[in-house]
């Protein structure tokens, strides 16, 4: 198997599994604050690893404008997959 960042062959000594798919060790790094992760603790996205939380959060996560303040998803309460709700205000994907 490949290593889905460098594309060089993953060995068994150095491999490291997540998301099915498997890293080298020092491969498996956020795209954005370059943190070592832990399998299941990130997120891949066109190609980039990003650590669950702040990055990929930060990065992706829903936003919305209230009186000149950016909120992000800590702020929001998640109604349905697709529907995200911070007072009167309903954000949908």
């Amino acid at each position: 198997m490949r290593c889905p960042v460098c594309d060089r062959e993953v060995y068994f000594a150095e491999r490291v599994s997540s998301l099915g798919l498997d890293w080298h060790r020092q491969c498996l790094k956020c795209d954005r604050c370059n943190k070592t992760l832990a399998p299941g603790s990130h997120c891949l996205r066109d190609g980039k690893i990003y650590c669950n939380e702040p990055c990929y959060k930060l990065l992706y996560g829903p936003r919305v404008i209230y009186f000149g303040v950016l909120r992000t998803s800590k702020d929001l309460q998640l109604l349905t997959s697709t529907e995200i709700q911070f007072g009167q205000f309903t954000y949908v994907r």
